[in-house]
């Protein structure tokens, strides 16, 4: 089952849809590095956040697992 995750890097926040909160842990730490950050998997803080899990993104698509998202592109999902 997918799940919505809070990552935090100091104070930098992303919403991550991941199976585990380890797995949301490391896709923030991949983005990271690729980004070329000088940090480590252990500066990354994961917390579960329901309140995101039925999000979708500003242009109406479905958010996709593993990607890391700005809490402000979600928004609630509505049924048609």
């Amino acid at each position: 089952m997918i799940r919505a995750f809070s990552v935090t890097l100091e104070h930098i926040k992303a919403i991550v849809f991941a199976e585990t909160a380890s797995k949301a842990r490391y896709r923030c730490y991949l983005s990271a590095v690729d980004a070329n950050y000088q940090v480590k998997i252990i500066d990354f803080r994961v917390i579960r956040a329901p309140e995101f899990d039925n999000m979708q993104m500003m242009d109406g698509s479905v958010a996709k697992q593993g990607w890391c998202y700005g809490p402000t592109y979600l928004q609630p999902h509505i049924e048609l």
